[in-house]
C-alpha cells in the first residue's frame, strides 16, 4: 500500500478551529502511566491532527483502565477535501492486528453520508450516527479496535514509529497506533495513527473502591429561563453527616469552541467575596479545553483540586469563563435560599457575574447549571435492571394497561416471599441490601412478532417485565441475574392466576463449577484482591471466548482454594512456587432452544483449547492491576466437575445451587479426593505391616524352636557367629538386624565370613520389605504446552 502525500494536494493543512484536548504525548512516559478511577461525567481523548498522508482508511484500538468500563460516544476525524463524503465505521473485540483483511471479524455499527469538512476541521460522527451503542462499549480492561472509512475524499492520519504503542491517554483510556489502509479491508500498512477525537462516558467508579465511600453528584434541572454570562456565584452546604469531598463540575456552555475557564473558592460562602477577589483562594481549577459534543464542560479529575466539606460547612463558589459562554437559570427565588438539594448537599440561588476578569457587575437569583460531582463516605445505593419475559394470554375485555399493571402489582406481590426463603436471595439481602424498587411491564415482541391464542375471548401479549433493584456497591450485577434466573419458574405460577394464563418465555440459568489449576503462583492462597482480579479477569474472558449464539457469562465465582508446593514437597520455603486449585462457579444464561448446548463442556474448552490466551490476559492483568500474585503463571488447566443436583428451593419451584455456599472459602476438590486416597493408603499400610510383623515372629519361634531340637547347629561356627552377632546388635545399638550387619559387612569388606552374612541378610531384608521409593513428584499433572494468540 502506498500512503498519499498532502504534498501533492492542492489544498494546505492549514490550524485547524478547535485544537485537541491532546496531542502525541512521550511514549516512554505513557508507558508508565496509571489508570486510576473515573466519575460517571463524559470524557473526551484526541490524538493529533498533524497528519501528512491521507488515504482511504485507518484501524486502531481503544484500551480502557482496569479499573473502570467505558462506552464511545463519538469518534471524529479529518479529510483531504470538503464535502459529500460516505463514512462507515466497523468495529470489534480485542486487537485489530491480524484482522486487517477479514471482513467477517467486525460489526459494522455506522454508514452514514455526512459533510466532510475537510483538513484540520473535525467531522463528527455522534451517538445518533451509531447503530447500536452495546457495540461500543470496553469493559474494564479491555480492548476495542475501530476501522473508519471514507468514500469521496481521502482521510488524513500520521506515520508515527511503532506499531501497538500507546499514542495518547488520559485517566480513563489509552489509544493505541494501528493501521492505514487503501481499499475496503485491504492495502494496509502500519504503523500509522488516526488524526481524531473520542468522546465516551465511564460507566463505573473502581474495581477496588474505597471501602465505605460513595461517588455521587446533584444536577439542577430546571423549566427556568437560561441566560449566558461570564461566571456565576452560589454556596455549596453539607447535609451528611459524615465528611463529603467536591470533586468537580460539568457545565453547560453554549459553545463547541475552546473555552477558558477559572474555578475559585471561599468558606463560609460567597457574599464574603462579592466585592473583591481578594478574599478568594487561589484558582482550584483553571485552563483551557474544549466542550464535549453537548456543549458541556467537564472539570475533574487531575484538573481539579478537591474540596472537604465537613457536616454544616458551607462553601463559597464562583465559576467563570473568559467568555461569555456559560449558561445559568434565572429563577424566582431569593438570593441565598435553596435552590436544589438531596440527601447530602444543598445549593443556594447565588448571582450571575457580568464581568471578567473582575466581577463588578452582578445579577441577582441566579441558579448554577449543571452538576456537582462529590465523594460521601456513606455506602452507594446502585441500581441493577433485571428482565423477565412472559407470553400472556388475558381476556379481550382487558385494555394492555390493565395487563401491566396487573404482572407489575403480581410480581411485586410474590418478591417479599422469594426474598424470604430462597437461600441465593437472602445471602444478597443480607450482604448488599438488595431490594425491589419498582417493576416496569412492556409489550415487547422483539424478533419474534406478536403472537397468538387459540382461546375463545382472549388475547395474547409479549410482556417484558423489568425488575429495578437497588443494592450496595459490590453487588456483582450477574450474580443477582442468575439468582432471578433460578425463581423465574415462581414468579410465572404467581402471575398466571385468575383470568390471566402466563408463561415464561425468557432466558433460562446456566452453572459450570470446574477447577482451575494454576502452576507457577507464589506459596501462597489468594488473598481478597487477588481472587477479585481472578474472578473479573476470568470473567472476561470467558464472555469473550465462551459465548456464542444464545449463550451469555454472567459472573465467575471462587468457591475453594487448595494450594500444593512445587514439586510434590510439604515443607514450603520463602520463593517456591507452586500449583493451586480454584475451584469457580461460572454462571450464565440461555434462550431455549439450544440443541445440543453443554456448558460444562463449553467453558472448559475455552480455558484449555490450543489457542487460548487466557493465561496472556491473567498476566497482563497482573501488570495493569500492580497485583503480582499472577505474574509468573507458567500453565492453567481446568477441569470440569458436574455441580450437586439441582434442588427445589425452601420456598419450592426455584432451582438453587445444593447446600454449598458461594462465599464459603476452604479445601478444594483436589484436596478431598487427596484426603481419601491418603486414608486409604495409611488403611492399607497398617493392614500389611500388621501382616509382615505376624509372619516374621513365627518364623523367630520355629528358628528357636529349631535350635532347640538340633543340637549339632551349636556347633556351627558360622550359624553361632551370626545368632551372636545378631543379639548384641540389638542389645547395644537397638537398631534393625539389617543396618547393623550391612555396617558390620562394610567394614569387613575383604573377609569371607562378611559376604556370607551380607548374602545371608540380603535373603532375609526382602521378607522384612520389598516397596520401591516412589519418585518425587510422580503423581503431579503435567501440562501440555498452549500456543498463546494475538
Amino acid at each position: 500500500m502506498c500512503d498519499l502525500s498532502l504534498q501533492n494536494f492542492v489544498t494546505p493543512l492549514y490550524i485547524m478551529k478547535n485544537p485537541p484536548l491532546l496531542i502525541h504525548r512521550n511514549l516512554e512516559a505513557s508507558k508508565s502511566r496509571h489508570l486510576h478511577s473515573s466519575d460517571t461525567l463524559m470524557h473526551q481523548l484526541a490524538t493529533t491532527f498533524d497528519g501528512t498522508v491521507a488515504n482511504n482508511g485507518v484501524m486502531f484500538d481503544i484500551r480502557s483502565s482496569p479499573l473502570l468500563s467505558v462506552t464511545i460516544r463519538s469518534l471524529s476525524f479529518h479529510t483531504v477535501t470538503k464535502g459529500a463524503c460516505d463514512v462507515e465505521v466497523y468495529t470489534k473485540k480485542k486487537k485489530h492486528v491480524y484482522f486487517e483483511a477479514v471482513p467477517s471479524a467486525w460489526t459494522e455499527v455506522l454508514i452514514e453520508n455526512v459533510e466532510c469538512l475537510g483538513p484540520g476541521i473535525e467531522t463528527v460522527l455522534n451517538e445518533n450516527m451509531f447503530m447500536d451503542m452495546h457495540d461500543l462499549e470496553i469493559e474494564k480492561g479491555a480492548e476495542r479496535a475501530f476501522y473508519i472509512r471514507v468514500s469521496g475524499t481521502d482521510m488524513i492520519y500520521s506515520n508515527t514509529a511503532s506499531f501497538d504503542e500507546v499514542y495518547a491517554e488520559d485517566s480513563h483510556i489509552q489509544i493505541l497506533e494501528g493501521t492505514g489502509l487503501d481499499s475496503y479491508f485491504g492495502g494496509y500498512s502500519s504503523p500509522r495513527m488516526w488524526n481524531g477525537r473520542v468522546s465516551y462516558s465511564a460507566v463505573t467508579n473502581s474495581m477496588h473502591p474505597t471501602s465505605g465511600s460513595c461517588a455521587r453528584n446533584i444536577q439542577t434541572e430546571s423549566t427556568e429561563s437560561k441566560n449566558t454570562n461570564f461566571g456565576i456565584m452560589f454556596d455549596v452546604t453539607s447535609l451528611a453527616t459524615g465528611v463529603l469531598t467536591i470533586q468537580g463540575v460539568a457545565l453547560p456552555t453554549d459553545t463547541l469552541n475552546e473555552v477558558q475557564y477559572k474555578i475559585f473558592t471561599i468558606p463560609d460562602g460567597f457574599q464574603f467575596g462579592k466585592g473583591s477577589m481578594l478574599p478568594w483562594n487561589a484558582p482550584i481549577a483553571e485552563g483551557s479545553r474544549k466542550p464535549e459534543p453537548s456543549g458541556i464542560l467537564a472539570i475533574s479529575d487531575e484538573i481539579f483540586q478537591n474540596i472537604r466539606l465537613t457536616p454544616g460547612k458551607t462553601q463559597g463558589f464562583y465559576i467563570t469563563l473568559t467568555s461569555k459562554n456559560l449558561l445559568y437559570h434565572t429563577t424566582t427565588l431569593s438570593v441565598g435560599s435553596t435552590y436544589v438539594m438531596n440527601d447530602d448537599i444543598s445549593v443556594s440561588v447565588g448571582v450571575g457575574v457580568g464581568t471578567y476578569p473582575q466581577a463588578e457587575t452582578f445579577y441577582n437569583s441566579r441558579g448554577f447549571y449543571g452538576r456537582i460531582l462529590y465523594m460521601s463516605n456513606d455506602s452507594c445505593d446502585l441500581e441493577s435492571t433485571i428482565p423477565y419475559h412472559f407470553v400472556v394470554h388475558y381476556p379481550k375485555d382487558w385494555s394492555a394497561t390493565d395487563v401491566s399493571s396487573e404482572i407489575e402489582f403480581r410480581v411485586k406481590t410474590v418478591f417479599p416471599d422469594l426474598m424470604a426463603t430462597d437461600i441465593n436471595l437472602m445471602v444478597l439481602y443480607q450482604k448488599y441490601k438488595l431490594d425491589l424498587q419498582k417493576v416496569v411491564p412492556t409489550e415487547d415482541n422483539g424478533d419474534l412478532g406478536p403472537c397468538t391464542t387459540t382461546k375463545a375471548n382472549y388475547r395474547c401479549a409479549r410482556i417484558k417485565a423489568d425488575l429495578f433493584f437497588s443494592h450496595s456497591d459490590g453487588a456483582d450485577e450477574g450474580i443477582i441475574e442468575f439468582a432471578l434466573l433460578q425463581n423465574a419458574e415462581r414468579v410465572k405460577q404467581s402471575l398466571s392466576l385468575g383470568d390471566l394464563e402466563v408463561y415464561y418465555a425468557g432466558d433460562e440459568p446456566l452453572d459450570s463449577r470446574l477447577v482451575i489449576t494454576l502452576s507457577g503462583v507464589p506459596n501462597k492462597r489468594m488473598g481478597a484482591e487477588e481472587i477479585e482480579l481472578f474472578e473479573h479477569t476470568t470473567k472476561l474472558y470467558l464472555k469473550e471466548h465462551a459465548e456464542s449464539g444464545k449463550v451469555e457469562v454472567l459472573a465467575v465465582e471462587v468457591q475453594l482454594q487448595n494450594l500444593a508446593a512445587a514439586g510434590g514437597s510439604l515443607r514450603k520455603l520463602v520463593g517456591d512456587t507452586s500449583t493451586i486449585d480454584i475451584t469457580t462457579i461460572v454462571t450464565g444464561k440461555h434462550r431455549p432452544p439450544s440443541p445440543g448446548l453443554n456448558f460444562d463442556d463449553l467453558i472448559e474448552d475455552s480455558v484449555n483449547s490450543e489457542d487460548s490466551t487466557f493465561k496472556e490476559e491473567l498476566i497482563q492483568s497482573t501488570t495493569e492491576s500492580g497485583i503480582e500474585y499472577f505474574s509468573s503463571v507458567e500453565e492453567i488447566r481446568a477441569l470440569s466437575v458436574r455441580t450437586m443436583s439441582p434442588t427445589e428451593s425452601p420456598g419450592g419451584g426455584a432451582l438453587a445451587y445444593g447446600e454449598f455456599d458461594l462465599g464459603e472459602k476452604g479445601l478444594g476438590l483436589v484436596a478431598n479426593i487427596g484426603i481419601i486416597i491418603g486414608a486409604a493408603l495409611f488403611t492399607f499400610a497398617v493392614v500389611f505391616g500388621t501382616f509382615l510383623y505376624r509372619k516374621r515372629r513365627q518364623e523367630q519361634k520355629r528358628f528357636k524352636l529349631n535350635m532347640e531340637v538340633d543340637s549339632d547347629d551349636e556347633d556351627d561356627p558360622l550359624f553361632i557367629d551370626i545368632f551372636k552377632s545378631n543379639r548384641s546388635v540389638k542389645e547395644d545399638s537397638k537398631v534393625p538386624p539389617k543396618s547393623a550387619f550391612s555396617k558390620k559387612a562394610e567394614e569387613e569388606d575383604s573377609s569371607e565370613v562378611s559376604d556370607i552374612i551380607r548374602r545371608s541378610m540380603n535373603t532375609a531384608s526382602t521378607n522384612v520389605s520389598d516397596e520401591t521409593p516412589l519418585a518425587k513428584g510422580g503423581n503431579r499433572r503435567s501440562f501440555r504446552k498452549k500456543r498463546g494468540s494475538n
